[in-house]
């Protein structure tokens, strides 16, 4: 497919632009592989054809905290892997947070 000529200085622009945002957006602090493991034990993966549980989760972002609607992946005895969807940026995160920061979501609540 060929490029618009017309339009292609707009087009550079707005994708420049599109990728300065991105830098400067914001990521959540996940926990790191050494405390994912820490207690030693195995993880437990949830295999994609059966369904995740859904869960609320606080994420930590370097200016606040925020509680978000998320699914499961996995979890080791101290961590949640959960994978969500970050409105504002719009961005899909899969990330480890702590588990006492996971609340599970049951259908007659959600």
């Amino acid at each position: 497919m060929g490029t618009n000529r017309r339009y292609a200085d707009h087009y550079d622009k707005l994708h420049a632009q599109r990728v300065a945002d991105a830098a400067r957006r914001e990521r959540p602090i996940a926990m790191t592989w050494p405390q994912v493991i820490s207690k030693g034990d195995k993880i437990t993966w949830i295999p994609s054809s059966e369904e995740r549980p859904h869960v609320k989760a606080w994420i930590n972002f370097p200016s606040q905290a925020v509680q978000v609607k998320a699914f499961v992946t996995g979890w080791s005895p101290c961590a949640v892997e959960i994978d969500f969807f970050h409105k504002p940026s719009f961005t899909q995160y899969k990330i480890w947070v702590w588990a006492n920061a996971v609340t599970r979501i049951t259908k007659d609540r959600s």
